[in-house]
């Protein structure tokens, strides 16, 4: 029975290899006639005056079928016990018939009896419109049958990539990777579309230089090759002394050359009546300043007057004391120290006028501006204006009156803020300065610009002088305003007086090349009498003497005698990290001038300021 009814359910699916007793029936079994005849009419089956709904009675109530007193509990007794329906003594094994086996139901080929007909159930024909039902498999998957209208949805498989099939002629859409960026596939017509990139640099590859059309390709000295010199069109390019070659003497058309005595030759004898000037300038109709200088070169003894601007402060009181107490004043020499209470130089005219009082033939010119690092980084225009306005109304009103020579005195704090070091006189204007101090700077730079200036247009003889740090007696000891040693001086003689720790402004990190006033004036004096450059030439300690901060503290510490603790204000700032000059110049002209050694320097310094405290300008 469950063979036909599998028959009659799955015939037309069920393959003739799973069951090979079929394709023996097909074969042995002659055809039967068709359970419904051909000649049958379905529609003939229905009377055509039936009506469907005459059917249902419409008086009928389905509610009425059910009666309203009726207990679904009382149709099951309470009493009834479900094991009771299970006989215990009925045996499973026993419903089986012993006798049924399924071999009998399929006959043997070697069964010579033949089967009967009427015992066999036809298998139904599938139908021609509806379609069989579908059981699927539980491991083989159904093959896909594609619809002629209806698309087949997609269905995305994760893990299994697609594989692309490329069109021979549509080509395939670019789809962008988002970590992978697209090749550049150039077009044959089409020229590629410049998009710059930004330039990243190789570690070890340099990046090729491309120069600009317009503008120059900035110099990059090379540690091992020295610069070339490109000469200036309109700047003379400064002389550097050979250290074995001596430099050839050019003649200058107007002045002689100086005299330079002969260690084995006596110099030759002079008459008195050519040293007066007067002579010289009228039969040669030359200037009256260039023929007294001369006279001055030429004659040591012919009358000197020196104008020194700025004489009350720490430089100025230097030169007096070293004129006065060391060096002595020398026949026909005239020494006037102005201040600020004598003329305004800031104004041109109180300055011209001043210089027309005096006439004086030699200038050192001391006045500025000055002050340390923390004024100068809040009043950098009122340095800029001040200090271009007194360097420009001095060197004017000296102009004026005939001055000879006139010796400015510069800071190593103009110098390039970015270069190499050890700086020197040629490298004054390679870059710009440090931007805590740039109006004081660039208004002492334009004195050299000055001198240049004054010599190419009118031949004068003025120069500068670049020294470092300096310190000394008559220093300004302000704390706020002054520099740093006179500050950490200050500091230090209240620390100790109040008995509390000394604070050091900055990290004491940067370091300077201090310079002692008293050997800065003795220096002074040997540039304005035996130096015959315009250039510049710095005045400076050598670089194995510069220190830090810190050690400079100490060092004021030592001298004071302080005992206390020693803080270092790291919030404020430390200013330019150093100005390492170089003083080779100075050691070819001057190879056996001895400085004064930092400590004593400092110690007399600090004496000074202890026994002056009540005058001292603070």
């Amino acid at each position: 029975m469950k063979f036909n009814n599998l028959v009659r359910e799955q015939g037309p699916r069920l393959k003739l290899r799973s069951f090979p007793y079929i394709k023996y029936l097909s074969s042995t079994v002659p055809s039967l006639p068709p359970l419904i005849p051909s000649s049958l009419d379905p529609s003939s089956l229905i009377p055509s005056s039936l009506d469907p709904s005459s059917l249902i009675s419409s008086s009928l109530d389905p509610s009425s079928l059910i009666p309203s007193s009726l207990d679904p509990s009382s149709l099951i007794p309470s009493s009834l016990d479900p094991s009771s329906l299970i006989p215990s003594s009925l045996d499973p094994s026993s419903l089986i018939s012993s006798s049924l086996y399924p071999s009998s139901l399929i006959p043997s080929p070697l069964d010579p009896s033949p089967l009967d007909p009427s015992s066999l159930i036809p298998i139904p024909h599938p139908h021609p419109f509806i379609p069989h039902p579908f059981i699927p498999h539980p491991f083989i998957p159904r093959p896909f049958i594609p619809h002629p209208f209806i698309p087949r949805p997609l269905i995305p498989r994760p893990l299994i990539p697609q594989t692309f099939i490329p069109h021979p002629f549509i080509p395939r859409p670019f789809i962008p990777h988002p970590l992978i960026p697209r090749p550049f596939i150039p077009h044959p017509f089409i020229p590629r579309p410049f998009i710059p990139r930004p330039f990243i640099p190789h570690p070890f590859i340099p990046r090729p230089f491309i120069p600009h059309p317009l503008i120059p390709r900035p110099f990059i000295p090379h540690p091992l090759i020295p610069r070339p010199f490109i000469p200036h069109p309109l700047i003379a390019r400064p002389f550097i002394p050979h250290p074995l070659i001596p430099r050839p003497f050019i003649p200058h058309p107007l002045i002689p050359r100086p005299f330079i005595p002969h260690p084995l030759i006596p110099r030759p004898f002079i008459p008195p009546s050519l040293h007066h000037c007067c002579c010289y300038c009228f039969l040669l109709c030359l200037p009256q300043s260039v023929f007294l200088c001369l006279c001055v070169q030429g004659n040591r003894t012919m009358s000197m007057k020196v104008l020194v601007t700025g004489g009350s402060g720490l430089v100025g009181q230097a030169i007096q004391h070293v004129v006065k107490e060391e060096r002595g004043a020398k026949e026909g020499e005239e020494w006037i120290f102005l201040s600020s209470k004598d003329a305004d130089l800031m104004k041109a005219e109180e300055t011209l006028a001043l210089f027309q009082k005096h006439r004086p033939t030699h200038v050192i010119h001391l006045a500025a501006m000055v002050g340390g690092l923390y004024r100068n980084m809040k009043y950098n225009l009122d340095f800029w204006r001040n200090n271009v306005y007194i360097n420009d109304n001095v060197l004017n009103a000296a102009h004026e009156v005939g001055a000879i020579k006139v010796v400015s005195c510069l800071s190593t704090c103009i110098f390039p803020d970015k270069t190499t070091y050890p700086i020197d006189e040629t490298m004054l204007h390679n870059g710009p300065p440090h931007e805590s101090n740039f109006g004081y700077s660039y208004a002492k730079r334009m004195i050299d610009i000055h001198n240049r200036a004054y010599f190419q247009e009118h031949g004068r003889f003025y120069t500068a002088v670049i020294p470092t740090n300096v310190f000394g007696p008559h220093d300004n000891f302000c704390i706020d305003d002054g520099h740093v040693v006179p500050g950490l001086i200050h500091k230090t003689y209240t620390a100790k007086k109040e008995g509390k720790p000394l604070v050091v402004w900055g990290s004491g990190k940067p370091r300077r090349q201090f310079i002692y006033s008293l050997d800065l004036a003795r220096l002074f004096l040997w540039v304005l009498c035996d130096y015959k450059e315009v250039e510049p030439i710095i005045l400076s300690v050598g670089e194995e003497d510069e220190v830090s901060i810190k050690e400079a503290a100490d060092a004021v510490v030592q001298a004071m005698g302080f005992e206390g603790a020693v803080e270092y204000d790291t919030s404020k700032s430390d200013g330019q990290f150093k100005k390492t000059a170089s003083n080779a110049k100075l050691c070819r002209y001057r190879p056996d001038f001895k400085f004064t050694p930092f400590k004593q320097a400092m110690k007399e310094t600090c004496d000074w300021f202890v026994a002056n405290y009540d005058t001292a300008r603070k």
